[in-house]
Formats: structure tokens, C-alpha cells, sequence
């Protein structure tokens, strides 16, 4: 019996790491059908709309497909876990708003940029007490998980606490809430936000982003024909007035 179980359970490992090696199949040159990651709480980059992902980097990715050549799939993941998702293979790539930074890039290879974006601080519209980083001392400041805000946020507001949170729309709730002092996030999500809510949050403080702007993430050193490729879509995508309809179609 002992030995039965020694062979269904080998056999078990064995398929288990036969699915996992599988989940992604695409080739260095984008051959085969590439499993694309995203984070779909990040509108209007990538979100749900009825149940469907859709957004501006959900489009881009079907442009570049296109043009490049490929079959591919998106598959719904946290932030978070994007780079444990391409470290491990379950996907070959990842588009989901992400800032090329360095420290990235030592794990990670990048498309060329595709979209640079600012960041906001903000308050309670009923907040008089806040009016620049410097009063956020000893406050309670909320921001987005795993996501380079939430790294620069010590050096943009030194002295506050802060609050991760696994989307944005939590902390947007969170400070609408009054369970956070501020906010800080990409600035096209919160102009969105506000436009929506415009007697409930303002923002005080205006951030450059560090980094060369959003790129599409790769495991290291394993697709440079691919990115090749698509970094030559994303400029015939620029160039032939694609990219800025897309822009105008999610108010970019």
C-alpha cells in the first residue's frame, strides 16, 4: 500500500510540474501562445467591465499582437505576484502599469516605454489641516501594495505611517473613510476618481514619477527577440495614430 501511494504521489509531483512548465509556451522569437499578466483593478489601464478585462494596456497588447504575430491569453493576478508569475513561468509576460525603475530592471527586462504618468498626494476634501507633504508627519498615509508609490513614498512624505493596500479602490474608500489622512496615487487614476467624486477628495501635492515611464515585463534574459519585436509594434503603434486614439478612447 505504502508503495502505492509512493507511485501516485510521484506521479502527482510529476504532473504538477508538467502543468506548470506548460502554462506558458511561448518561444524567445513570440512563436507559440504567450500567457499575458495583468492586474485588472487599475482603471482605466486594465479593469472589469462586466466581467471582461478591458483598458488601454488590455487594447495596446491586442495592437501589438497584431502586428508582431502572436496568439495570447490574459490572466488576471495580483500586483504583487507579477514578478513571481514570470520568475516561475506561469506567464510570459506581464502589462499592467508597470514603472521601469532600476531596481526592476535587475530582475526584469522591459519593453521601451509605452506611457509615463505622474503621481498625486491626496486628502479629504474636508481636510483643511493638510496642505503639503510636510503635514503628513505622524499621519497615516495609504497607497497601493508592491507598486514603486509604495516604494518612494518614505522620501516624497518622511515621518508617516503607511497604510499598503491591495487596490486603489480600497484606498480610495479608506480615505473617503476617513481611515487614512491621504492617498497617494497615479495620477490618471486619481484625476478619474475625482472626476467621479468631485466633493469628496482633492489633491494637494503632485509627484514626478522616477523611472523611464510603463513598460511590459519579461523574465530576465529569456524573450529579447520578442521584445525586439514589440518594441518595434509599439513604435509603428505610435507613428500610424493608433496610439493616440487609444489615448483619447480611455481620456489619456
Amino acid at each position: 500500500m505504502k508503495k502505492i501511494f509512493c507511485y501516485l504521489f510521484a506521479f502527482f509531483m510529476a504532473s504538477c510540474l508538467s502543468a506548470v512548465e506548460s502554462n506558458a509556451t511561448v518561444n524567445n522569437d513570440g512563436s507559440g501562445k504567450l500567457i499575458v499578466a495583468t492586474n485588472a483593478v487599475y482603471k482605466p489601464f486594465e479593469y472589469k467591465d462586466g466581467g471582461k478585462i478591458v483598458g488601454f494596456d488590455i487594447d495596446l497588447i491586442s495592437e501589438i499582437a497584431k502586428r508582431v504575430g502572436f496568439e495570447y491569453e490574459i490572466k488576471n493576478v495580483d500586483f504583487d505576484n507579477l514578478s513571481a508569475e514570470l520568475s516561475n513561468g506561469s506567464v510570459d509576460m506581464a502589462i499592467a502599469a508597470i514603472d521601469i525603475t532600476d531596481d526592476r530592471k535587475t530582475r526584469l527586462d522591459f519593453s521601451k516605454p509605452y506611457f509615463k504618468n505622474d503621481s498625486l498626494l491626496l486628502k479629504s476634501s474636508q481636510n483643511t489641516a493638510i496642505n503639503s507633504p510636510a503635514d503628513l508627519a505622524g499621519k497615516l498615509v495609504g497607497v497601493e501594495e508592491g507598486t514603486t508609490l509604495h516604494e518612494i513614498l518614505p522620501s516624497v512624505a518622511s515621518g508617516v505611517t503607511i497604510q499598503a493596500f491591495a487596490s486603489n479602490y480600497e484606498g480610495f474608500m479608506s480615505l473617503r473613510a476617513g481611515l487614512v489622512d491621504a492617498f497617494f496615487v497615479d495620477a490618471v487614476v486619481a484625476k478619474e476618481y475625482i472626476a467621479l467624486n468631485p466633493n469628496a477628495v482633492v489633491e494637494f501635492f503632485k509627484v514626478e514619477n522616477p523611472g523611464e515611464g510603463m513598460g511590459i515585463a519579461f523574465v530576465k534574459g529569456k524573450h529579447t527577440e520578442l521584445i525586439s519585436k514589440i518594441n518595434e509594434a509599439i513604435s509603428t503603434i505610435v507613428t500610424d495614430g493608433t496610439y493616440e486614439k487609444l489615448l483619447e478612447k480611455y481620456g489619456l
